[in-house]
Order: structure tokens, then C-alpha cells, then sequence
């Protein structure tokens, strides 16, 4: 009977974290609480695009962030001080849900700022000219209508890897 008691205890005290209570924030904010008997707090964060979040704990011990089928993505913090503030910069995954869960010691008070921002990635295409006098020409004979066989005929006979003579431009 007691290894069945005991077996049970240790299953409630696994839940995860769908079956707890967990909050849901918004983008920007900041939430401050007490750790209850279980030791944790649970969010439920935003599905965004490419994301990054900054965060700062108060009282916190431990954080992991876990999928939507409460695996481990990601250990934020492992055995930090009780009484310390630590400061976080991490990303959610990608369109998909994920929940953030902190520990600390029971009855402590914990403090919960972040930020989360929704990034995109430049529309234009940035293409940099070759620094090489030798890779500027092949541009040029390419754009011309050349090809690369002359190229790779001169790489051919001089060997490889390509080493060239480097002027500094000078300036007037």
C-alpha cells in the first residue's frame, strides 16, 4: 500500500505543464506572484514567426521552456540563486505553441518581465561586389556573356587555393 501511495505522489507532482493552470501573456509585461506547495508557474506564450524574447527573473531557480507536448526544449536557467535576477535572451519556436515554466523555492516570491518580438527577415537582397581584382574581371567576362572555362584554366596551371597581390587603394 505504500509503494502505491508513494507511486501516485511522484505521478501529481510530474504534471505537466498542460494540466496546470498556466497564464497566457501578452507581447510586453511584467508579473509578480508566490510560489504555491507545487514550487512553479506556468505560461503559455504566443505562436509567433522568427521571434526573440528578452526576460528578466526574480526568484526563479529554474525556467524550461517545453512544446505543446510539454517536452524540453530548452533549459533556461538551471540552478540559479533563489535570491538573484536573472536576465534571459532566447527565441520560441516558430509557429508553433510552446509554454514557459519557472521553479523556485515555495512561498517565495517571483518577479516575470519580457518582451517578445516578432522579427522578419530584410526583403532586399544585398549582393557585394568581389573584393579580388581577378574575381571583379570574371564578374565582368560573366555579365559580357563569357564563361568560367579561361578561369578555371589559369587556376589549373597556377594551383590553388587562389592567392593574390593586395594594393591597399590609397586615398587623396
Amino acid at each position: 500500500m505504500k509503494t502505491a501511495w508513494s507511486g501516485l505522489l511522484i505521478g501529481m507532482s510530474t504534471l505537466p505543464a498542460a494540466a496546470m493552470n498556466c497564464e497566457s501573456p501578452s507581447l510586453q509585461g511584467e508579473l509578480q506572484g508566490k510560489f504555491d506547495a507545487s514550487g512553479e508557474v506556468c505560461f503559455d506564450l504566443p505562436t509567433l514567426g522568427e521571434n526573440y524574447v528578452a526576460a528578466t527573473l526574480s526568484g526563479v531557480t529554474d525556467a524550461r521552456l517545453l512544446d505543446d507536448n510539454n517536452r524540453r526544449l530548452r533549459t533556461l536557467l538551471a540552478g540559479g540563486p533563489a535570491d538573484g535576477e536573472q536576465t534571459l535572451l532566447f527565441s520560441l519556436p516558430v509557429h508553433r505553441a510552446s509554454s514557459l515554466v519557472l521553479h523556485g523555492e515555495e512561498g517565495a516570491r517571483w518577479r516575470f518581465q519580457w518582451q517578445m518580438r516578432e522579427t522578419t527577415a530584410l526583403a532586399k537582397i544585398q549582393p557585394l561586389d568581389p573584393v579580388s581584382p581577378r574575381l571583379q574581371r570574371l564578374k565582368r567576362e560573366l555579365a559580357a556573356g563569357g564563361s568560367t572555362a579561361h578561369f578555371w584554366q589559369e587556376l589549373e596551371r597556377e594551383g590553388t587555393p587562389m592567392v593574390e597581390r593586395w594594393t591597399p587603394a590609397i586615398s587623396g
